[in-house]
């Protein structure tokens, strides 16, 4: 397997690698420079010794750098073989990778160079570069058909149209040998190239048959071989006689008129040498011609276009007569003449006047109706063309928009409210142009719903909704109604309660109940009808936002996490997101951030800092459930970490190690605890759920039994964010209480966040199991799939709705 890779600069650099070694590719110019790459650096950095560059046919090195022990690439002594490069080397060994630098390069100088590094202590590198040195053609020329060079300045000819034409052209000197290709303008026309007897390569250009193509164009020839210096290149034009291509009459744009001079023009073209030119009148086709004098006459610096004014009083008798306009080439061959011809007559303006239809009423005109313009236009000579305009504009008639122009109608199909505006027309002849005065189109439209409005509303139960329903219709709407759609079809709702204005209803509804929540619909009713499709508008209970899902780190560095999360609904009122990041260790509020997207970037985290996130959305009606993730921030920043996406509960080693340590403290105060619950286990053959007692007890009973005491523990909880406080002080206030549920917990932190119920998560701590020994507390995903019997993962599956809890204790 083998591949290139070529870069361009100054020379080209190409790399070929094989399976068994890289040869680095330099081409140059002869007399140009040429840098050949060597990499002296170390992957272990290492110094370098020793440099040493030698030829693929020579044993001796052509050039050498030796650096002084100790001294470093400062101190440093470079050597060049006279015989080989001699000054023209120097070699750039703080460049990266080095180079050695040879200028004026010579033929001679083409091959394989050899790059030896030695270092102090690494095994010697060996770089391997072909220089190929290219040597440009010397020497350009074309020769024509007689075997005469010809040169740049002069055109070659004159030529007829048709003839034919051969050049050739001829290259010497080059290594390796130049291609020679011919160019017209910047078109290759002819690569036919060859090497003749002499060493030369030459190419032949051949036209069979003249043509007006191939005058004008530069032809080019060019050698060339290599892509780095300009190529030798020369250039030849052809000169070739042609007869005239066209002849025109110039005539003002305003008509001529009995009595008043003018002045008539004559362009022709096309003609080389330049064509002659000359007026007759002839007044009818039994007449003969009667020759007009010239009065000016003019060619253009390239002789290509011939111009010519004569002096014209026109006379009624010499209405429609006709004006010719004859131009020739006099150096070719009779035959070569062409005319032009004018028709004299009298112009005026168009006159022009637009009207509806005749069965069309214009105060009577609704959405959907068909109707016609009819453009009566009087001119002479006729006119060329007709523009229909709306609203000033021009009007562009396409079948596709339901408008069809037939002669001088303008037809408009099924009429909508947006045709309604001003029409005209505008005709136009050689004399001038006249617009028509504009005829008002006024179109009558059933009412529709107005699109950019505000369609869902989210109130409570009770607080008073205020919709607003804008209807378009012409005329304005005579009565909007509102309606509420249930399952039981649409019911009407009162007048009394909406407000109408013009073109626009302001409906002030209270839902009571859950029932009168749902759609809303708005119709207007005009003089056309009433609307087809009605305002559509969803009346929501507002509420608190539902909990952002799918909450995960998306990226992480040693001092900034990256949070991203999907959107829950808003409850119907505009929502914002929060994110409180608290120190896993001491739950130490370390961030909070309030943004109105659910994507939170956290700085400022010190590093392998572990962390509790919580994130939860807030309307005006409260605050969501927190979706609660843990994470910790990189000990550095580097490459090769895999993001990780922690979720709330998942164990790791810095946690686990907190929590033996703590339960290694209280074992023995809590032997007596353990010890008692065993044994009434053991004397109930399933789980034994104490009914009635609280979390807050079990905690209580749990510092009185190592000297402790409820403030510590309330101490604790304080010492955590606002709103963890907040739940503990909550679930104080429920002790007592005869509800209970099931206490579930199996995540690898102090605390952590359970689904008591689908509307609450409840914290709790963790050390109760670690220091039970034969007890454990189960989370409702570990009781479905536990080995234990089917009446643990029942009790397991307890809902209640006062956040207490049941202790279950198990026998293993």
């Amino acid at each position: 397997m083998r591949f290139h890779l070529c870069l361009l600069f100054y020379q080209v650099y190409c790399t070929i690698s094989s399976a068994d070694n890289d040869v680095f590719i330099v081409s140059s110019i002869e007399g140009e420079q040429a840098r050949l790459p060597c990499d002296i650096h170390s992957r272990k950095n290492d110094s370098v010794y020793l440099v040493l560059w030698y030829r693929k046919d020579s044993g001796t090195p052509i050039y050498s750098y030796d650096s002084r022990p100790g001294g470093g690439l400062q101190d440093r002594s470079l050597w060049s073989e006279p015989k080989a490069f001699g000054s023209r080397a120097y070699y750039h060994i703080n460049s990266n990778p080095s180079m050695l630098a040879v200028s004026d390069l010579k033929g001679v100088d083409s091959g394989t160079y050899t790059c030896r590094v030695d270092y102090t202590q690494s095994p010697t590198v060996y770089h391997h570069v072909r220089l190929d040195v290219t040597v440009p053609p010397v020497t350009l020329m074309i020769i024509g058909d007689r075997g005469r060079e010809i040169t740049d300045n002069n055109p070659i000819g004159p030529f007829k149209e048709g003839d034919p034409f051969t050049v050739l052209c001829v290259a010497t000197g080059g290594e390796p040998p130049p291609s020679v290709l011919w160019y017209m303008d910047d078109q290759l026309i002819d690569k036919t190239y060859i090497a003749n007897e002499k060493g030369a390569v030459q190419n032949t250009l051949t036209i069979q048959r003249l043509s007006r193509a191939n005058m004008g164009p530069l032809y080019h020839c060019i050698a060339s071989n290599n892509n780095i210096s300009e190529p030798l290149m020369k250039t030849i034009s052809i000169d070739i006689m042609f007869p005239p291509l066209g002849v025109r009459i110039l005539s003002e744009d305003s008509p001529l008129v009995a009595g008043k001079e003018y002045s008539l023009g004559c362009i022709s073209w096309g003609s080389l040498p330049a064509a002659d030119i000359s007026w007759y009148r002839k007044p009818s086709a039994y007449m003969g011609i009667i020759p007009l004098p010239v009065e000016s006459s003019s060619v253009s610096s390239d002789g290509n276009i011939t111009e010519t004014w004569i002096r014209y009083i026109p006379s009624p008798e010499h209405h429609r007569q006709t004006i010719t306009c004859r131009a020739s080439n006099y150096k070719l061959m009779s035959g070569n003449s062409i005319e032009d011809h004018r028709t004299l007559d009298v112009f005026f303006a168009p006159r022009v006047e637009l009207k509806l239809g005749p069965a069309v009423n214009p105060k009577d005109l609704e959405e959907g109706d068909d109707l016609y313009f009819e453009c009566h236009v009087k001119a002479h000579p006729p006119v060329y063309k007709i523009v229909w305009k709306y609203n000033g504009r021009e009007l562009y008639p396409g079948q596709d928009q339901g408008r069809i122009v037939f002669n001088q109608s303008l037809v408009i199909q099924k009429v909508r409210k947006e045709d309604s505006g001003n029409y005209s027309c505008q005709a136009y002849n050689v004399e001038g142009q006249q617009e028509s005065v504009p005829e008002v189109l006024d179109v009558m439209y059933a009412p529709r719903c107005v699109s950019t409005q505000k369609m869902i509303y989210g109130v409570s139960e009770g607080e008073t909704a205020y919709i607003s329903c804008m209807i378009d219709a012409k005329p304005k709407p005579d009565q909007i109604l509102w309606y509420m759609n249930t399952t039981s079809g649409n019911r009407i709702i009162p007048g009394a309660m909406s407000t109408n204005m013009a073109g626009a209803s302001l409906l002030s509804y209270r839902p009571t109940t859950q029932m009168d929540f749902g759609t809303i619909l708005c119709f207007g009713v005009n003089l056309v009808g009433r609307q087809h499709q009605p305002c559509v508008f969803h009346l929501i209970p507002a509420g608190v936002p539902e909990k952002p899902d799918y909450c995960h780190i998306a990226n992480k560095t040693s001092s900034a996490l990256r949070v991203v999360c999907d959107a829950g609904f808003n409850g119907g009122l505009q929502q914002s997101f929060h994110l409180e990041v608290m120190d896993f260790s001491n739950s130490q509020l370390l961030a909070n951030i309030t943004q109105d997207l659910p994507s939170f970037w956290v700085e400022g985290l010190p590093p392998s800092q572990a962390v509790y996130i919580r994130i939860y959305a807030s309307n005006l009606k409260g605050r969501s459930k927190a979706e609660m993730i843990r994470s910790q921030t990189l000990a550095y920043d580097g490459v090769g970490f895999p993001l990780q996406n922690d979720k709330d509960g998942d164990d790791d080693s810095f946690s686990l190690l907190i929590v033996l340590i703590f339960v290694s403290v209280i074992l023995f105060s809590l032997t007596g605890i353990v010890i008692s619950v065993v044994l009434r286990c053991l004397a109930s053959p399933s789980p034994v759920c104490t009914q009635g007692t609280s979390l807050q007890q079990s905690i209580n009973f749990q510092f009185q039994s190592t000297g402790g005491t409820n403030d510590s523990y309330s101490q604790s909880r304080e010492r955590e964010k606002p709103g963890q406080s907040d739940i503990y002080h909550q679930r104080r206030s429920m002790r007592g209480k005869d509800d209970t549920t099931s206490l579930c917990s199996s995540d690898s932190s102090g605390f952590s966040e359970i689904n008591n119920s689908d509307s609450d998560k409840q914290l709790v701590y963790r050390n109760l199991r670690e220091s039970t020994q034969d007890h454990k507390l189960f989370s409702p995903q570990e009781l479905h799939r536990s080995p234990y019997p089917a009446e643990v993962r029942t009790l397991g599956r307890g809902r209640s709705s006062l956040n207490q809890y049941k202790y279950c204790s198990l026998q293993r």
